[in-house]
């Protein structure tokens, strides 16, 4: 299988939309920014919280060779694709991106870019 630029989100820690309305969360904004990811969040005792599996991007040409980056997509192709199944996962067990509290991803460098990191994608 040839690499292609892969965006996963490894885990996704969600809490409930009802929890995060009564005070359960509290998201401190980094200090003097509104920069809309927090510096730090607080979960109280009894919050519920749910665990998301990784995800890949979905194919989007059936007709590339299978495993390729053009079967993939782009960067920016590969993290819509990514998110959407993030949000499909959420929806399902009844949450939304906006409860999410914590995502990480695993970027792979990009072989057109000789290995680098596609940032902008």
């Amino acid at each position: 299988m040839k690499l292609f630029s892969a965006l996963a989100a490894a885990m996704l820690a969600v809490t409930a939309p009802a929890i995060a309305q009564d005070s359960a969360i509290t998201r401190n904004p980094i200090p003097g920014s509104d920069f809309p990811i927090a510096q730090s969040v607080e979960l109280q005792a009894g919050a519920t919280v749910l665990y998301v599996s990784g995800q890949v991007p979905p194919v989007v040409n059936e007709d590339a060779e299978r495993g390729s980056r053009a079967a993939y997509g782009d960067t920016e192709q590969q993290t819509v694709g990514v998110l959407e199944r993030i949000g499909g996962a959420l929806e399902n067990a009844g949450y939304t991106m906006a409860d999410v509290v914590k995502m990480q991803v695993f970027l792979v460098g990009d072989p057109e870019m000789n290995g680098a990191m596609d940032f902008d994608g």
